[in-house]
């Protein structure tokens, strides 16, 4: 319980440094992520790494500093039951909203709050997500980005929590 109030507290504290007043905002980019994710999720005091993964991310601008973000994403995992090799999948689905700096500088600080829903083998979770990155510019619109998201997850009472990291490159469209 703990850990779930320093991460909304550091989280809004984030927000609040980086939010500007709406008059001096700006319409923002669209841009296009794809990431490379490990995933490590903890459930009835026992743990699983989905070391297969990726997301799937792309972010509207409604100003210089905050965007409408959509990921999909999927982790696996093989596992082998009595000699027989079966794929563990997990696919999340989920919007929210980005907070970024706006000050111009070759790396971006990021936070966002997704939510929606994860689909494991049989079953469907509700799942709540915030997290940050950094995006750092190697070209005029190709960013690499560094990511990483705390998952709570919960299913028909049992709750899950994960921990995402994950390594991309964002490409950056023209504004609308």
């Amino acid at each position: 319980m703990r850990i779930r109030t320093l991460i909304a507290v550091l989280t809004m504290a984030a927000v609040f440094a980086v939010a500007r007043p709406a008059s001096a905002q700006d319409k923002g980019a669209v841009n296009l992520g794809v990431s490379y994710t490990n995933l490590t999720t903890w459930a009835g005091g026992a743990h699983q790494t989905d070391p297969l993964g990726w997301l799937a991310s792309v972010g509207a601008g409604v100003s210089k500093s905050m965007a409408i973000v959509g990921e999909v994403g999927g982790n696996y995992k093989k596992e082998t039951i009595l000699g027989v090799s079966i794929w563990e999948k997990q696919h999340s689905f989920q919007g929210g909203l980005r907070w970024h700096s706006s000050k111009g500088s070759k790396m971006t600080p990021f936070l966002q709050v997704v939510t929606g829903v994860t689909h494991f083998t049989g079953s469907n979770a509700w799942t709540l997500t915030p997290g940050g990155g950094v995006d750092t510019k190697i070209g005029k619109k190709v960013d690499v980005r560094l990511q990483g998201d705390w998952m709570y997850m919960r299913d028909s009472g049992v709750n899950a929590n994960g921990l995402r990291l994950g390594a991309g490159i964002v490409i950056g469209l023209s504004k609308k």
